[in-house]
């Protein structure tokens, strides 16, 4: 009988070849950009995302102030803990600075944050390209193409841009295409306390 540990997992995600990861922890500088669509300020410093280098490829977006960040590394992926709830995945950062942290869902924007009294955000794993049918590890392959849909709102993760376009931000929306991400699990069957 499968049990929630027998169910979670950790696990890497990348987006068209390109690790997913923690922003800053990549970065030098203010992450804060102007959103692409409310053209409002967002801090991006614990969202989640992609980040495509050199530094200098980004130079154009500095020098017409989309942005003020520097990589300061080679953008490594997040390693996630995948913990099964009822059907459903709480995500904890298992590397790097925020390591121990959850991935909270405040203003449509995922982003690492302490566990201090609530549980991180539920998530759907879904299928990529098989009608988005929700699965568990018992139904993944060591790199499956996944959808990551936010279970109280039926919201999916997707990309937005920042600046000119050679990186982005996972953001949950009802409205852009969901983001499909390659999940590379490392290790299945992971007990919270492993």
């Amino acid at each position: 009988m499968q049990n929630d540990i027998s169910l979670s997992f950790t696990a890497t995600l990348h987006l068209d070849q390109h690790p997913v990861c923690i922003l800053s922890e990549h970065t030098t500088g203010p992450m804060t950009i102007i959103h692409p669509y409310t053209l409002q300020l967002v801090e991006l410093a614990k969202a989640l995302g992609i980040l495509i280098g050199p530094d200098h490829a980004w130079q154009e977006d500095r020098a017409v102030g989309l942005i003020d960040f520097h990589l300061a590394s080679e953008p490594v992926a997040t390693t996630f803990y995948f913990r099964h709830v009822q059907g459903l995945y709480r995500l904890y950062v298992r590397n790097g600075e925020h390591h121990g942290q959850g991935i909270y869902r405040p203003g449509n924007l995922p982003q690492a944050q302490a566990v201090v009294g609530q549980d991180p955000s539920l998530w759907a794993v879904l299928r990529a390209g098989e009608g988005g049918t929700p699965c568990t590890l018992a139904e993944l392959d060591a790199n499956s193409q996944i959808h990551l849909e936010k279970s109280s709102s039926g919201s999916t993760l997707a990309m937005l841009g920042i600046g000119i376009g050679i990186g982005g931000f996972l953001q949950a929306t009802k409205t852009d295409p969901a983001a499909t991400l390659t999940l590379n699990i490392i290790e299945r069957e992971v007990d919270w306390l492993g």
